[in-house]
């Protein structure tokens, strides 16, 4: 499973938890991630450094889905709030919380 898998699965397992234990209370989720490097340097063989596409971190975006869709199906309603960078899939999430429930604030 891939670090990105995992840290989707913990984040679901999380709201599914706190939607149980109060269905009435807004959850809240902090952001803040650097991102993750989806390109790695390789050397061609004249000698040329050549940056080449390979999924560093699992190369999996559809655990991202995975997430909106647990947002979008728990009862409570999920704020997202980007602190420092939200690079990458983190960003989707950010966005991705507020349009699933049809708000988005500016």
């Amino acid at each position: 499973m891939s670090l990105l898998q995992q840290m989707a699965t913990q984040i679901v397992g999380s709201l599914l938890a706190l939607e149980a234990l109060d269905e009435e209370e807004d959850i809240r989720i902090y952001i803040n991630s650097p991102g993750l490097s989806t390109r790695q340097n390789a050397t061609h063989p004249q000698g040329e450094t050549l940056s080449t596409p390979t999924p560093r971190a699992g190369g999996q975006p559809y655990s991202v889905f995975g997430v909106l869709d647990a947002i979008k199906s728990i009862k409570p309603d999920v704020q997202t709030l980007g602190l420092g960078a939200c690079y990458s899939y983190a960003s989707l999430i950010l966005v991705g919380a507020a349009t699933v429930r049809g708000e988005f604030i500016r």
